[in-house]
């Protein structure tokens, strides 16, 4: 990767999304993700045959950003896409349900899913005596 785009990635998350998150900007932080997802998936389309793993990929990412969905995009080499939203639940639900019609998707494949505002919990479960 050259470094002219290492330093804009830089750039982007230490001056870009990470500020966003402190301050609750979603669409900076849409946009933010949207600038580093088009970079980095153009520096491996080579690899990849185009800027994400596969062509129904971009097409998901494509609806998503039709529905006004921020920051979407694809994690490391896919297939998973993500998306961020702040939109009321019934628009969520009515987004969802769209988006396993058109891809044939089911619940397992496709969901909301909210952040966690602290890190892991691991809790040790008792000894099973068999």
């Amino acid at each position: 990767m050259h470094r002219s785009l290492t330093d804009r990635l830089c750039h982007l998350v230490l001056l870009g999304l990470l500020p966003a998150v402190v301050e609750h900007d979603l669409v900076s932080f849409g946009e933010a993700i949207s600038e580093l997802q088009e970079h980095v998936g153009n520096h491996f389309s080579p690899a990849q045959g185009g800027s994400y793993a596969r062509p129904a990929v971009e097409s998901v990412v494509r609806f998503l950003k039709s529905e006004g969905l921020s920051g979407v995009g694809q994690s490391s080499w896919g297939p998973a896409i993500y998306g961020f939203t702040d939109s009321p639940i019934e628009q969520r639900v009515g987004l969802l349900k769209r988006l396993h019609r058109q891809f044939d998707l089911d619940a397992d494949t496709a969901f909301w899913t909210s952040a966690r505002p602290r890190g892991a919990t691991l809790t040790r479960e008792p000894a099973i005596n068999l």
